[in-house]
């Protein structure tokens, strides 16, 4: 399930197998995620214009890609994934664009949940058949990516490393 929620509804969804991340939130406790939009994206009144640039943002980007793949392979796993944020005003739209993208993209759907009935009343989000897809090519880009790091820093090919057992 994914969890959008103030700091003060964590109690009401934390579970053994949640992972939690800050998103919008000022929280320092927990882990804080690079997907929130740089300022210039912020500053951008048009809904779909901020939307379709923070996708952009996230897609085309190394370490917001990497942070936004720690939410989705977490849920591909089945565990929960909550997202601390703030319900200010200034933040309404980036968290919404946020839920929108990955409705999008993966087909999940997550939900804000404030008090105990917005959590039973939560629907326990799924992949559709073209997010499995769009998850599978994300997925061969990151480990594409790790891998290319993984040389960069000096790692031996894999195809080599049975010269050297």
């Amino acid at each position: 399930m994914l969890i959008f929620c103030p700091i003060q509804a964590l109690p009401i969804v934390k579970t053994d197998k949640s992972f939690i991340y800050n998103f919008t939130s000022y929280n320092e406790a927990y882990t804080r995620l690079h997907i929130f939009p740089p300022q210039p994206l912020v500053m951008i009144e048009d809904e779909y214009t901020f939307d379709m640039e923070y996708a952009k943002y996230l897609l085309f980007n190394d370490q917001p890609f990497f942070d936004l793949m720690m939410i989705i392979y977490n849920l591909y796993l089945g565990n929960d994934v909550i997202l601390l944020i703030d319900m200010g005003e200034e933040f309404e739209n980036i968290n919404e664009s946020l839920m929108k993208f990955i409705q999008q993209r993966y087909g999940y759907n997550g939900c804000i949940v404030t008090s105990y009935d917005d959590y039973f009343n939560a629907d326990s989000g799924q992949f559709n058949e073209l997010g499995v897809y769009n998850l599978d090519q994300d997925l061969e880009r990151l480990s594409e990516d790790a891998e290319e790091k993984r040389l960069k820093a000096g790692g031996i090919p894999y195809f080599k490393q049975t010269e050297y057992l």
